[in-house]
């Protein structure tokens, strides 16, 4: 049995977060006990985070950090997501998209990068937009790339 520990701190609609990481992480073809931790900060700590690690000065919707930390023998931390709100607000009024179908699509997207997904390259790209509008599909939200 896949055993899945999601812990979520400082974000609203928990429970939508939450179906979306269990839903990635059950349909990916690792097949391994993880553990993700979420967390949700403001723009400013976003910004900060994302010049640190990605060398980008400007805020972001989500940042993934992988982990190989054993955090007991039967679970191990997958890696954490790093959420502001503030941003997929923001995003979801620009581009015209309910800000649950916004919010789920990044968590997929985020939950993808713990798995090993990139779009580095095009056909990179392709296959993590592919799985995402496929794992979409089941929460009945559209396409997000068309």
């Amino acid at each position: 049995m896949i055993n899945h520990l999601v812990e979520i701190f400082d974000l609203k609609h928990s429970e939508d977060i939450l179906n979306c990481i269990e839903y990635t992480l059950k349909n990916n073809s690792l097949k391994i006990s993880n553990q993700v931790i979420v967390s949700g900060v403001d723009k400013k700590e976003i910004q900060t985070l994302n010049l640190q690690y990605r060398k980008k000065d400007k805020p972001t919707n989500i940042l993934s950090f992988t982990s190989n930390i054993l955090v007991n023998q039967d679970l191990n931390l997958l890696g954490e997501l790093v959420i502001c709100e503030e941003v997929l607000v923001q995003e979801a009024k620009e581009q015209n998209k309910s800000y649950l179908d916004h919010l789920s699509h990044i968590v997929i997207h985020g939950t993808l990068h713990l798995l090993g997904y990139d779009h580095e390259t095009k056909s990179e790209a392709f296959e993590m937009e592919q799985f995402e509008v496929e794992l979409l599909n089941n929460f009945n939200i559209k396409d997000p790339y068309l």
